[in-house]
């Protein structure tokens, strides 16, 4: 009974041990460049090293890519598309890229066009399980691209999640999230740009020290070539309160 017993458990193991052979080459390859770097990078005229987060069949992958990187290769699980984000610095507004399922030797990049939607994706992976492999990727990224002026980021992502989930597809059109007047107080005179490309440039002079803006709800970083102590972290609730708060200077810029 022993013997049986041993020799069931090596059976097992020899059966794992295959079909983890046979996932390891259930993949396809994805080649992604940049084809535009962080907003941040051109202002100071200083590259930066990125997270790259990717979708794979448990979730969501994270890789390193050093300031001198011009890309990376991905495996991406057969069936699954390839939605990928940059996140310069780690965390702040990402480049992505977003194609369909199985597009084996493919040569993509991270744009900006595509970060906010495959940030959002990536964020709700989970919620749209059922959905990942049918939706017509390069659609999507194009509608709200030009819903949105290029400026993805003022997309209503909950009107378009609804859409996507109980419209059968990718919408004609985006709707877009409200837009509020805010403002940055008591700040360093001159040029704050944020971490998101299409933000207008905000300026506070040396009088006022303020900087005003209308900018839907989201969370939005910004920083002054000028200033090498703080950025500033504005976030803008959905009612259209804000706040704004000082943060250290990243470390990388």
């Amino acid at each position: 009974m022993k013997t049986q017993l041993i020799l069931l458990i090596i059976t097992i193991l020899v059966l794992v041990s295959a079909a983890a052979c046979i996932f390891e080459y259930d993949t396809y390859r994805i080649d992604v460049r940049f084809a535009e770097r962080s907003p941040w990078e051109h202002a100071l005229k200083s590259p930066v090293w990125y997270t790259v987060r990717y979708l794979d069949e448990y979730g969501v992958k994270t890789v390193y890519l050093p300031e001198d990187a011009d890309g990376c290769t991905l495996e991406i699980p057969k069936g699954l598309p390839c939605i990928a984000a940059a996140y310069p610095l780690g965390s702040y507004a990402p480049l992505g890229v977003c194609i369909d399922p199985d597009e084996e030797g493919e040569c993509c990049s991270f744009t900006s066009k595509a970060g906010d939607v495959a940030d959002s994706l990536l964020r709700y992976h989970t919620e749209f399980a059922d959905l990942l492999g049918s939706i017509d990727y390069p659609d999507l990224v194009d509608t709200v691209w030009e819903s949105t002026d290029g400026r993805p980021w003022a997309a209503d992502w909950g009107e378009l999640y609804f859409q996507l989930l109980f419209g059968g597809g990718v919408p004609d059109e985006v709707a877009l999230k409200e837009v509020f007047p805010v403002r940055v107080p008591d700040i360093i005179p001159g040029h704050w740009i944020a971490d998101c490309r299409g933000v207008p440039v905000a300026t506070a002079s040396a009088l006022g020290r303020t900087a005003y803006l209308k900018l839907p709800e989201g969370v939005y970083t910004l920083i002054n070539p000028e200033c090498r102590d703080y950025v500033v972290r504005l976030e803008v609730e959905e009612d259209g309160d804000f706040r704004s708060s000082r943060r250290p200077y990243p470390v990388g810029l």
